[in-house]
């Protein structure tokens, strides 16, 4: 297995674990490719993840072990971007005219989650930086508005969307309660304004469209459960996803 990098977040870990050598230590890593963080003792069992389902009217979330992929609590709220409208269209009007509500429901839709986040991590018995990936599922329009986005191709004819699918992006760019060095997805979308159902899943599911304009959700797992020994200090196993964890000693 190649080398993998290191993000800047964990030199000074690093640094002040070289003075501790023989000392277990657990490492994150992000497909095998990058150190996302490097925690006390063995922490292996303890990676957990959060399914979103962003509706227009009600938001689920469930936590997940990603180890087994157990669900290990869930909780449901109503949307908080209804106060700027109850349905996707009256949403789309009141952020293609006013920047400022543009703002106001990406910031409503971020709140509710991390209200919802909030609640079932205190249920699941986890804290925030135990999460390092969630996966967040709604229709274009609240894809869109998650992430703060320009709705005017939403509002006016061909109804194109900006984006299909993206790169995983970084917690700190979406703000979610979550670790800071974790990973967010955003499902596959249609290319155009049409709703698409959506259910919470694990590791990651797509929105198609048949023929007949009929929507789905598909499960793709993005990885093969598998067991190896590493060349290095670290033993390695493969997690369902693209996040692993590898533990051993900080000795060199």
């Amino acid at each position: 297995m190649p080398k993998p990098s290191v993000s800047p977040s964990v030199l000074p870990v690093l640094a002040g674990m070289d003075a501790q050598k023989g000392e277990t230590v657990t490492a994150v890593l992000y497909e095998d490719r990058r150190i996302l963080a490097v925690e006390p003792g063995d922490t292996s069992g303890r990676v957990f993840g959060a399914a979103v389902d962003l509706g227009t009217t009600t938001v689920v979330v469930e936590i997940i072990d990603l180890s087994d992929g157990r669900t290990m609590a869930a909780s449901a709220g109503l949307n908080g971007q209804a106060r700027f409208g109850a349905d996707v269209v009256s949403r789309i009007t009141a952020a293609h005219f006013d920047p400022e509500k543009l703002s106001g429901l990406r910031d409503a839709a971020r709140r509710t989650i991390n209200g919802l986040l909030a609640g079932a991590f205190h249920e699941a018995g986890i804290r925030p930086p135990d999460c390092y990936e969630i996966v967040v599922a709604g229709n274009t329009v609240m894809s869109h508005l998650f992430l703060g986005l320009p709705v005017a191709t939403l509002a006016e004819a061909p109804f194109r969307a900006l984006f299909s699918s993206l790169e995983p992006l970084e917690a700190a760019a979406c703000g979610l309660d979550m670790n800071a060095a974790g990973r967010i997805y955003l499902a596959r979308t249609s290319k155009a304004s049409s709703e698409a159902i959506s259910r919470p899943d694990w590791p990651r599911w797509t929105s198609r469209t048949d023929r007949s304009g009929s929507s789905s959700s598909i499960w793709e797992p993005t990885a093969r459960s598998s067991s190896r020994t590493a060349p290095g200090w670290w033993r390695h196993r493969r997690r369902p996803g693209p996040l692993s964890r590898a533990w051993g000693s900080a000795a060199a």
